[in-house]
């Protein structure tokens, strides 16, 4: 799978769930379901550190993660639904290479901290 892969299928998915597409939502409204999963993932973060320094970690259901392993995929995927709802995010407000904004950003902050990784 490419970045453009995950782009144009997530496009197509998300016209199943909005009958208008992204046109649905506003950038604010994108903006919020992937902070929405952002925060869900350092939710998952927070519970993974509890259960790494034995602190107590007490939820009610299926909210709490007790296992290692179960908490580092649940920390994996919710990071996968943010990044899933920043490529909607990206192609509402007109991005059409997400790949092409992710190599620039990633390779300008190399840049700056003098690192001499590039994409």
């Amino acid at each position: 799978m490419t970045i453009q892969t995950l782009f144009s299928t997530n496009l197509l998915r998300c016209s199943r769930w909005h009958p208008d597409g992204l046109q649905d939502w506003t950038a604010l409204e994108w903006a919020g379901a992937m902070a929405g999963e952002a925060g869900e993932a350092c939710n998952a973060a927070k519970k993974l550190r509890r259960i790494e320094t034995g602190a107590l970690n007490k939820n009610e259901g299926d909210r709490s993660l007790t296992d290692l392993e179960q908490a580092r995929t649940a920390v994996a995927k919710e990071t996968a639904d943010a990044i899933i709802y920043g490529m909607l995010l990206m192609a509402r407000v007109g991005v059409t290479d997400p790949e092409a904004v992710i190599r620039e950003v990633f390779n300008q902050k190399s840049i700056e901290y003098g690192f001499p990784e590039r994409l």
